[in-house]
């Protein structure tokens, strides 16, 4: 296949990217974004994929793609080496040699609107639609971070916490909230406390600090609190913050589908096996016989999400573990398992065509992966 003469930069394709999937919108565990390559480099035909793996990597370079979009991301965890002995590392190593560079989206992918979770309850039929765990308006949920400090550190720490992003309110920055007290403490013989004695308990004049902070960066709060907090130990709170029920979301993780016509268990699975393309499906009946409305649904591995999920008929997804499948038949909820791949794999032709899409004047070469399978099948 000819190369096509567009070329653009690889932070050109990730903006476009994140303007269909917003990492903002990725879950906290998970590890979205550029996995392999520079920003800078140079891409003239991209390659879609779920798992980044040596066949579809070799693909890539007979097919001289240059940039590779893997749904999940192919370093989650920390890698032990960069040496062909790790799997993972030896294809890393393979695309770095051919100047690859891959992008994840995962989770953001999944609950960005029409996105993955969409996608498949379009599959299922015409309804009501809505997340199970909404997304804040602005993708972040926020935490309320409480801190205690000496009068005279007060700017010290705002100013800190605010240049990580703390205190960010609309079109605000440092917006933060004070209250005067007095803290007390008593140092253990091991301690070497900033004001006062060990074994002498002290009374010392300190502002309470609040402000808000996107809950992804706690962790990194924790640091810096300890990096520019004047005490030895100091103490704080993290406190989550429920969004506010008049700014509704329709980003999030997971969906529930309300069918404007009711359905039953068998047309269910057939119209899922039809949509999915495949032949089979791990099924559970509901409880309560008849018609079925509301269905709960999460491609991947969305079992978590049942307890979020209110009263629902059925819950839909790839693969559960073994107690949240009791856990959910004994509550009478239905339960269809398509497999993790199969919930992820259907929706590749759809999301190359809204990639194409962002690209109005010479799109770019959107391959799909032949060689991309699950890792298990049915013999």
């Amino acid at each position: 296949m000819p190369l096509s003469s567009t070329t653009m930069k690889v932070e050109e394709m990730i903006a476009a990217l994140e303007k269909i999937a917003p990492t903002r919108y990725a879950e906290s565990w998970d590890q979205p974004g550029l996995h392999i390559g520079s920003r800078n480099a140079r891409v003239r035909r991209a390659m879609l994929c779920i798992d980044l793996t040596l066949p579809v990597v070799n693909e890539a370079i007979e097919h001289h793609a240059d940039f590779i979009i893997a749904y999940h991301p192919p370093i989650f965890k920390p890698l032990p080496r960069l040496t062909d002995d790790h799997h993972k590392a030896e294809v890393a190593l393979l695309a770095a040699r051919h100047n690859i560079s891959v992008y994840a989206p995962h989770t953001a992918l999944d609950a960005t609107p029409n996105g993955l979770n969409d996608f498949l309850a379009d599959l299922i039929g015409p309804g009501r639609v809505r997340p199970i765990i909404p997304a804040p308006r602005n993708g972040t949920r926020n935490v309320k971070l409480v801190t205690f400090v000496p009068e005279k550190s007060e700017d010290r720490v705002r100013n800190a916490l605010t240049s990580i992003g703390a205190g960010l309110i609309g079109d605000y920055e440092a917006c933060s909230f004070v209250h005067a007290g007095h803290g007390t403490f008593r140092g253990l013989p091991s301690a070497n406390p900033t004001v006062g004695r060990a074994g002498q308990l002290e009374r010392v004049p300190e502002i309470r600090l609040e402000m808000i902070l996107p809950h992804n960066l706690v962790a990194d709060a924790a640091r810096l609190l300890r990096s520019v907090h004047p005490y030895e130990e100091p103490a704080f709170d993290i406190i989550p913050l429920e969004q506010p029920p008049d700014t509704p979301s329709i980003a999030g993780q997971g969906r529930i589908l309300e069918l404007k016509r009711v359905t039953t268990f068998a047309r269910l699975i057939e119209r899922l096996k039809k949509g999915l393309n495949i032949p089979f499906l791990k099924a559970h009946r509901p409880a309560r016989k008849g018609s079925i409305r509301t269905i709960g649904l999460c491609a991947g591995a969305g079992g978590s999400l049942i307890e979020h999920a209110g009263p629902i008929d059925v819950f839909f997804t790839g693969e559960m573990r073994h107690h949240d499948a009791l856990d959910a038949v004994e509550q009478g909820i239905g339960l269809i398992l398509a497999g993790h791949t199969n919930t992820e794999r259907v929706y590749l032709p759809a999301y190359r065509e809204r990639i194409l899409a962002e690209f109005t004047q010479a799109p770019p070469d959107i391959l799909i992966a032949r060689t991309d399978k699950p890792p298990v099948e049915t013999v």
